[in-house]
């Protein structure tokens, strides 16, 4: 009986301690997740959370200074999301832990960083950094270094970021890289050796751009991959598409449906979702028809 009350007094103990070490505005604690909101300094709600939790989420408040390593004494820590902030920048080193380095999630959807203000090292030691999120931030442009720490990442987020315009090879260190989302930005045409190096990919969406031309050869690399999102974009003609593919979205594009189109579209039929939304722009006569239903009209002829 004696030693049922002292393993309850020690309980007590411990839950009253977690619950002195949640700061104001976080919840949560005690589950090894410290949820905190209205954040208005890094350094001070970071001090009073346990060092031995595994997830922060930090969400809202007026939060515009990253301080390198800020994270350094939390070396269990696995997740960690900071959202809606007026978060322009990231220093070099902004998440370094004690190594190895145990962050494998990391979410900065929401804020105001921009390409410009995040350093080419921001991202380093993330050696187990399994997924990423940027989206809904205004980056603009990447760099090839925020993402050669990046070894193990599997899914990439960076949509809804104005990003007009991808380099060669700027994702070819991410060689484990399964999901990448390039959705809602504003690129106008992706170029040879854009997806160099993703050998791995399974799904890549670049939806809802401004894109007028993919490099014939450009899904080349993308040996594995089974779904390619391309549609509300200003496509005219379709880039090879791998034999890997099973799931291809088109619809809602400005297709040049000449007999060459229809034919590359109509022997990918069973890939094609929404079939009937993949229409003809021009020639006149058979705008706004399904693609997959023209084949005898502009292969019957010489174009």
């Amino acid at each position: 009986m004696f030693s049922e009350l002292l393993k309850i007094l020690s309980l007590t103990v411990l839950v009253s301690d977690y619950a002195r070490l949640c700061p104001m505005n976080c919840k949560f604690c005690l589950t090894g997740l410290a949820d905190c909101t209205h954040v208005s300094s890094l350094t001070t709600v970071l001090a009073g959370i346990p060092t031995s939790i595994d997830k922060i989420l930090l969400r809202g408040g007026p939060l515009t200074h990253f301080p390198a390593e800020a994270f350094r004494n939390f070396s269990q820590l696995k997740v960690l999301s900071i959202n809606n902030f007026p978060l322009s920048s990231l220093p070099e080193h902004s998440f370094a832990l004690a190594e190895p380095n145990s962050l494998t999630e990391l979410d900065l959807s929401s804020n105001l960083i921009r390409g410009c203000g995040v350093e080419g090292a921001a991202f380093a030691g993330l050696h187990n950094l399994t997924a990423l999120t940027l989206s809904g931030n205004f980056l603009g442009s990447l760099r090839t270094p925020w993402f050669q720490p990046l070894a193990n990442l599997e899914i990439l987020k960076l949509d809804n970021n104005g990003i007009t315009y991808l380099q060669p090879r700027i994702f070819e260190n991410l060689l484990h890289l399964k999901k990448l989302n390039l959705s809602t930005n504003r690129m106008t045409y992706v170029s040879t050796d854009t997806f160099f190096g993703l050998r791995y990919l399974m799904e890549l969406d670049l939806s809802s751009n401004q894109l007028m031309f993919v490099s014939g050869d450009s899904f080349r690399p993308l040996t594995q991959v089974k779904e390619i999102v391309l549609f509300r974009n200003n496509l005219t003609s379709l880039p090879s598409i791998p034999k890997s593919t099973t799931t291809l979205h088109l619809h809602t594009n400005p297709w040049l449906c000449s007999c060459v189109l229809v034919s590359t579209i109509t022997a990918l039929k069973v890939k094609v979702m929404d079939p009937t939304r993949v229409t003809c722009a021009s020639p006149a006569e058979i705008e706004r028809h399904p693609v997959l239903e023209v084949y005898h009209v502009v292969c019957n002829t010489n174009s």
